[in-house]
């Protein structure tokens, strides 16, 4: 699915330009459908950023910022910190400037509903002086569920567009592409590039895969099982990651956290997308590609 969402991201715009540059300059039947195909998938793309990645992101702006303005404090209370309910004993405690004040729980609150150490909200004067206590309150949940559906929700949308573009509505350019990374670009810098790629003419470069010997079909289907492992693994540990976000009240804009996902996300995309090149090595003949030069 990711090198699906490759050809309409990761092929650089540079790259895209020559391709389209090619397709003007040799004008076939064939180079039409894929120029389509592409203005197709561009659109669908922006439609995707333009109403729903960008909504998502000014809906998510406004609730941070209406949360922040409609703080409402006891009576008496001036201000806040976080902090939390000790995990042994009736107490609660919160640390200011690296010193630690801990109080009796029951002379804050009858409340029975609060769990050894749950993160709490403590509501201060002035003076330091504790007014009451407070559960943490559900926005600090809900914008760590919105911040996160904000880039899911996206993301998913376009991997899916990317998918089913690829089979269906940007087939055409996802087949010329291949072609043109295969018979056109690797004689891009020699000398006779015109006389050379002037007698081309597009063909399917991808090979069928019940076609393939059977020690390269056999290796194809090991490949193919490592890369759906791969997918199933990546989304289940992003559903846990949300789910336990969610559930620890999670603080998603700390930066350990957003390194330490980012780390995660990477080496995912490098193991699944060295399984993608690997298969659409296979499928496009990649593996009698020395054969071929060495007869050549």
């Amino acid at each position: 699915m990711n090198k699906a969402l490759a050809l309409s991201t990761t092929i650089n715009l540079e790259e895209q330009a020559r391709i389209l540059k090619y397709i003007k300059k040799h004008p076939s039947k064939e180079g039409k459908k894929a120029k389509n195909a592409y203005i197709l998938s561009v659109i669908i793309t922006l439609l995707i950023i333009f109403f729903v990645m960008i909504p998502l992101c000014i809906y998510n702006l406004k609730k941070i910022d209406n949360i922040a303005n409609s703080k409402d404090f006891p009576i008496g209370a001036t201000k806040e910190v976080s902090g939390h309910i000790s995990l042994y004993e009736d107490t609660f405690w919160y640390t200011d400037s690296s010193n630690k004040y801990e109080f009796n729980l029951n002379d804050y609150t009858l409340d029975s509903s609060f769990e050894n150490g749950e993160i709490i909200r403590i509501y201060l004067d002035d003076d330091n002086n504790v007014i009451s206590i407070a559960h943490e309150q559900d926005e600090g949940k809900e914008i760590g569920v919105s911040t996160l559906f904000m880039f899911v929700i996206p993301i998913s949308l376009l991997l899916i567009h990317a998918f089913i573009g690829r089979k269906t509505y940007s087939k055409h350019w996802y087949l010329y592409v291949q072609w043109y990374k295969k018979e056109i670009e690797p004689y891009l810098f020699i000398n006779n590039y015109e006389e050379v790629i002037n007698n081309k003419k597009y063909y399917d470069v991808t090979v069928k895969i019940r076609d393939l010997k059977p020690e390269i079909k056999s290796k194809y289907k090991s490949i193919l099982g490592k890369y759906i492992i791969l997918n199933i693994l990546f989304l289940a540990f992003i559903c846990i990651i949300i789910y336990f976000a969610i559930k620890f009240n999670l603080n998603i804009n700390n930066g350990l956290f957003i390194i330490g996902l980012s780390i995660f996300i990477l080496i995912f995309y490098i193991l699944i997308n060295i399984c993608e090149e690997n298969l659409e090595q296979i499928k496009n003949g990649g593996e009698n590609k020395n054969e071929k030069n060495k007869s050549i």
